[in-house]
């Protein structure tokens, strides 16, 4: 008789307390129903997909952002704004410099306007292998018409 109390007891707690424990999922199960009580999720939250920079992507900090790349064996820039939305250049042209591997010295390169008035490009093609120290000068007109160097970036350009 002594067993058979305790046991009472702890089986009564339980049954008591096991639906007051349940009752809070099925208030939310009822938040959640839509038509004909069938439970719709939540539809999940679209992510705008991040605006991709063709080529190497270089920093111009206030002025946003440069796309380099090789397009048909000849360098192309391309110009972005801080959202990575494609512009016009602000430049009239940029001049190239770098070390090739497969022959001694330098080689340069004078990018102008393209075609599209988007990017700048060169009309010459670049040998390949494209694994070089590559330093590229944004050029400006200044008021007297004379082209003047306005930006300088230096990268390891991969491609």
């Amino acid at each position: 008789m002594r067993t058979f109390l305790p046991v009472l007891v702890c089986t009564l707690a339980f049954a008591v307390s096991a639906p007051a424990q349940t009752a809070p999922a099925a208030t939310k199960a009822k938040a959640t129903t839509g038509v004909a009580g069938k439970a719709t999720p939540a539809p999940p939250a679209k992510k705008a997909p991040e605006p991709k920079i063709e080529g190497m992507e270089i920093s111009r900090g206030e002025l946003g952002y440069l796309g380099v790349q090789i397009v048909g064996a000849s360098f192309k820039i391309n110009f972005y704004d801080k959202k990575k939305a494609p512009i016009a250049p602000d430049v009239v042209r940029a001049l190239l410099r770098w070390d090739p591997k497969n022959k001694p010295g330098q080689e340069r390169l004078v990018l102008n306007v393209g075609e599209d008035g988007k990017s700048l490009t060169a009309g010459r093609a670049v040998r390949p292998p494209y694994n070089f120290k590559l330093f590229i000068t944004l050029m400006k007109k200044s008021e007297t018409g004379e082209d003047k160097a306005v930006e300088t970036h230096v990268i390891d350009f991969k491609a």
